[in-house]
């Protein structure tokens, strides 16, 4: 069971804008996350979100902020971003 990862174009700037090392370290890990089968158990949930949960997943000292849609078995990445900066 194979997840299909998109990522939004903020999602994207991101990753461009990361050291080429870091990205590819983080696209490798969101590659082993979509063969995850209990893909739930390996994120943990956003508070205050109920129409559409969002999810966190670190990855070194970066959050990958998603969403998940069990129908289409997508991962939608919403953003990338260092742990310790402030969000624009």
């Amino acid at each position: 069971m194979t997840w299909r990862i998109l990522l939004s174009s903020k999602a994207e700037r991101n990753l461009r804008r990361l050291p080429k090392s870091d990205a590819q370290r983080i696209k490798g890990e969101l590659d082993d996350l979509a063969e995850e089968p209990l893909l739930r158990e390996c994120v943990k949930k956003l508070k205050g979100r109920r129409s559409v949960p969002l999810y966190s997943y670190r990855v070194g000292r970066y959050r990958i902020i998603l969403a998940i849609e069990d129908d289409a078995m997508v991962i939608f990445v919403i953003e990338v971003g260092d742990r310790d900066c402030s969000h624009d």
